[in-house]
């Protein structure tokens, strides 16, 4: 069954230090690292010219099942054994 009922998360910068917002700017503060997006913004994202990594992290046996096509299977127990291993410049969506 592939329904995406929530995104986890989408990693905007991770560990590269990217630039703050302009609001944020103004009193020091980083952008926020997570943010839930719907469905169809993660449809018209993948479509882009610079598309997210979208991540998996259901289990191998979940993924096996059924999974978005052009997504990448990193159970959420292994997630963080792969943080180096993922890109910095670019976004990153969990579900």
């Amino acid at each position: 069954m592939i329904v995406v009922t929530i995104l986890i998360a989408m990693f905007v910068w991770i560990g590269c230090g990217g630039s703050t917002t302009q609001q944020g700017a103004e009193v020091g503060l980083q952008p926020p690292l997570t943010q839930d997006i719907t469905a169809s913004e993660l449809k018209r994202a993948m479509e882009s010219e610079q598309p997210p990594l979208v991540i998996d992290i259901r289990t191998p046996e979940e993924y096996a099942e059924g999974h978005i096509p052009g997504t990448v299977n990193i159970p959420v127990t292994e997630i963080e054994k792969h943080m180096n291993d993922l890109p910095k410049d670019r976004l990153l969506v969990l579900y």
